[in-house]
């Protein structure tokens, strides 16, 4: 009995807390979408990524040329040259990799510069849903666009657009 107890007197405390949270949730992929600020910093990217791609293909091609070079004259080189050929050969390649890695790489220049570029947009996006969960009194608010899963919304507490309207009115801070 006393464990009937128990439990209903647990099923009411949670259910009135339960009752007391409000929660509210925004998409922040569609929030960056229309930032005029992600678009410019998606244009830099491009073009800074397509110049290092550029040079890797020229890299790529000087190596192709010199490898045919040496296929076509190595009968005619002495072991201790195509030796060195085949050295120079190999250290191209790998300065290719190590240029790639460099500038591709999971802590490369293209993922530093992104993380330098979209910290400020971040930063505005993450102050804009601290104002308006305080506006709409709310305990929580969560990210549909992540890894959460929310298998359903009531569209009426959805907050991207308010979170819009605040980065939008506050501004991008600038570092």
């Amino acid at each position: 009995m006393k464990t009937i107890l128990a439990a209903f007197i647990s099923i009411f405390i949670v259910t009135s807390i339960q009752a007391q949270t409000k929660v509210g949730f925004f998409d922040a992929n569609a929030v960056m979408e229309k930032l005029p600020e992600v678009k410019d910093v998606q244009s830099q990217l491009d073009v800074l990524s397509e110049d290092w791609r550029k040079e890797i293909q020229q890299m790529k091609k000087e190596l192709d040329e010199r490898f045919k070079e040496f296929r076509s004259q190595s009968l005619l080189y002495s072991d201790d040259v195509r030796r060195k050929r085949e050295d120079e050969i190999i250290a191209m390649e790998q300065r290719i990799a190590d240029f790639q890695n460099k500038k591709f790489g999971v802590s490369g220049e293209l993922f530093t510069k992104q993380n330098d570029l979209m910290k400020p947009i971040q930063n505005s996006i993450f102050k804009a849903v601290k104002v308006v969960a305080e506006e709409e009194k709310l305990d929580y608010v969560f990210d549909r666009s992540g890894q959460i899963a929310i298998f359903y919304a009531n569209p009426a507490l959805d907050l991207t657009e308010k979170i819009l309207k605040r980065v939008r009115t506050t501004g991008i801070e600038k570092n």
